[in-house]
């Protein structure tokens, strides 16, 4: 699938958060349920209202995920980044994609605080990962997406 910039009504709204180490030199990637061990890895993401505010809507998704939002925001992309579902009949709601706001976060909590182990859990494991490994990592389909926003959030270079 190619990027777009879609601000349609058949693309959900969804946050995407990149979450550095103290260190800065990583970042947070998790790995899908349900998923082969070398598929199924992305930033913590999920829908939001977009008439709610947004960082409270991240930091929501954050405590569904990985049970902690203890993030400091760093930079949020000035831009959506919008990809189709590969498989239309999995779509949630109608929706033909996804239109993503992505946000720099820094996280300012203990690590130990990071856990898979959630009420409906929808990761299996977290790692650190260097970014150009996230990209390397992600389902083909986003690689052009997580590569032109991590560019945007200053995390690569181009």
């Amino acid at each position: 699938m190619r990027e777009s910039e879609h601000s349609n009504d058949s693309y959900r709204p969804n946050v995407c958060s990149v979450i550095l180490h103290q260190d800065g030199s990583q970042v947070l990637f998790c790995h899908r349920v349900g998923f082969r061990i070398d598929e199924g890895w992305q930033f913590p993401q999920g829908g939001y209202n977009p008439q709610l505010d947004l960082i409270q809507e991240m930091k929501r998704e954050l405590r569904e995920e990985i049970t902690t939002d203890a993030v400091e925001v760093i930079r949020i992309s000035k831009r959506e980044y919008s990809y189709d579902f590969p498989n239309r009949a999995n779509n949630r709601g109608g929706y033909i994609g996804q239109r993503q706001v992505w946000v720099l976060c820094q996280l300012v909590g203990n690590e130990n605080a990071i856990s898979v182990h959630t009420e409906l859990p929808e990761f299996d494991q977290w790692i650190w990962v260097a970014p150009e490994d996230a990209i390397n990592k992600v389902v083909g389909f986003k690689r052009e997406i997580y590569r032109n926003a991590l560019i945007e959030l200053g995390v690569l270079s181009q």
